[in-house]
C-alpha cells in the first residue's frame, strides 16, 4: 500500500491506499498546514487533496457484498470478517477510530486489548484513539490556534529602525523572475507577525532541510528560541481571494463559477536584519 496525504474539512490527513485505489483507510490527522503535514510523513507519499472520504467502495468487480453483521468490519479490506477474529493491527486501530457503529468500535478496542494489554485507548472524535496520539493532536491544534491568533498588519512606522525579539515560524521559498526567493515568517515576543522576503534570509533558528525519495523537499525548524534583532520596517500589502468562508490559495484546480472577493491584507516586512545575540 502507499501513503497519501488528503484533506478533510480543515486538516491535511494521512491515508493508506492500495495501488489500484479501490481500498484504503484513514491513519491520522497531520496538520492544518500542508508543508507541516508533509514534514510529518516518513518515506514516499502522494498528495491527493480530493481524498476526503472515510471509506472506499469495495472493489469486488461488480459483485454485491453481503451486509456486514454487527460484529463484522463494515468497510475496507476486512469487510465482512469478524472483528474479534482479526489479527490485523492497522485494520483494528482504524476500526476503533472510525467504524460505523459504537458497537463495532468497542469490539475493535476489546480485540486490540487482547492482542496487547499495553494499549491505552480513550474516547475521542467519535471513536477510540491512543491517549498519546490524542494528546499530540490537541497540543498541535492548540498551537495552530495560537499561531492563527497572532496579530498581523502594519506595525511601527514605515522605515522605522526597530529592535525586536523574534523566532522563526515558517521557512519556505519560491522561484521568482529574478531567481529563488526565500520567505521567513517570524513571531515577536509581543505576539506579532513579521516577514522577510528576499535572497539572503537571516535564519534566526536552526533549520533543517529534508528530501523525499521523489525529490521533494521541506524545511523544519529545530528550535523555538527568541533572538534579539535590529531591523528596518517596510510596510507591504498583498491580495488574497476568498470564496465564501474559504480562502483558496491555489485556484487553478477549482471551479471559478461562484462568488468571490479579493481582500487586501497588510503585513510588516523587515529588511536589513541584524541578529544581535547569536
Amino acid at each position: 500500500m502507499k501513503q497519501v496525504i488528503g484533506f478533510t474539512e480543515k486538516y491535511y490527513t494521512l491515508w493508506m491506499v492500495n495501488e489500484s485505489e479501490t481500498d484504503g483507510f484513514y491513519v491520522k490527522n497531520l496538520s492544518m498546514d500542508l508543508n507541516i503535514a508533509k514534514s510529518k510523513v516518513e518515506g514516499e507519499y502522494e498528495v491527493d487533496l480530493e481524498r476526503r472520504g472515510t471509506t472506499w467502495d469495495y472493489g469486488g468487480g461488480g459483485m454485491d457484498m453481503p451486509e456486514p453483521a454487527t460484529d463484522e468490519f463494515s468497510f475496507g479490506m476486512c469487510r465482512n470478517f469478524k472483528i474479534m477474529d482479526s489479527d490485523e493491527i492497522w485494520q483494528l486501530e482504524r476500526a476503533a477510530k472510525s467504524e460505523t457503529t459504537p458497537e463495532r468500535q468497542e469490539l475493535a478496542v476489546k480485540r486490540l486489548m487482547e492482542l496487547d494489554s499495553k494499549y491505552d485507548l480513550v474516547p475521542f472524535r467519535d471513536g477510540y484513539w491512543d491517549r498519546k496520539e490524542r494528546d499530540e493532536i490537541l497540543e498541535q491544534e492548540a498551537e495552530e490556534t495560537r499561531k492563527a491568533n497572532l496579530k498581523r498588519g502594519h506595525f511601527f512606522n514605515d522605515k522605522d529602525k526597530v529592535e525586536l525579539e523574534l523566532r522563526t515560524l515558517e521557512a519556505f521559498g519560491f522561484d521568482g523572475l529574478y531567481g529563488y526567493c526565500n520567505v521567513r515568517v517570524y513571531e515577536s515576543k509581543c505576539g506579532r507577525i513579521f516577514k522577510y522576503v528576499g535572497t539572503c534570509p537571516p535564519d534566526l533558528n536552526k533549520l533543517e532541510d529534508h528530501y523525499t525519495k521523489s525529490g521533494k523537499w521541506y524545511t523544519t525548524i529545530e528550535d523555538d528560541s527568541f533572538y534579539k534583532v535590529s531591523a528596518t520596517v517596510k510596510h507591504s500589502e498583498y491580495s488574497r481571494r476568498v470564496y465564501g468562508d474559504e480562502l483558496v490559495k491555489d485556484a487553478k484546480d477549482r471551479t471559478l463559477d461562484f462568488q468571490y472577493e479579493d481582500i487586501v491584507e497588510k503585513e510588516t516586512r523587515l529588511i536589513r536584519i541584524k541578529v544581535e545575540d547569536k
